[in-house]
């Protein structure tokens, strides 16, 4: 039989709202996201931020720019 292919847990945060886990929130999960909502490169989370985003950790950067959205 096939071995058993691991699909990381999804979670309500798949429609962009409810909770994601902090502790393991890292880059590739934080690109996974933004690039659904068109961001595809740092430049574009500046302009939304209104900032650098250097040195900002990716769930800061995902806060911002949910504020940003209102």
């Amino acid at each position: 039989a096939p071995a058993a292919v691991p699909v990381a847990p999804h979670d309500a945060d798949d429609e962009g709202e409810g909770e994601i886990d902090m502790a393991n929130y890292g880059w590739t999960e934080f690109w996974s996201w933004a690039r659904t909502r068109g961001y595809t490169d740092r430049k574009a989370l500046d302009a939304i931020v209104g900032r650098d985003t250097r040195g900002m950790t990716p769930l800061e950067i995902r806060k911002q720019i949910q504020a940003k959205q209102g």
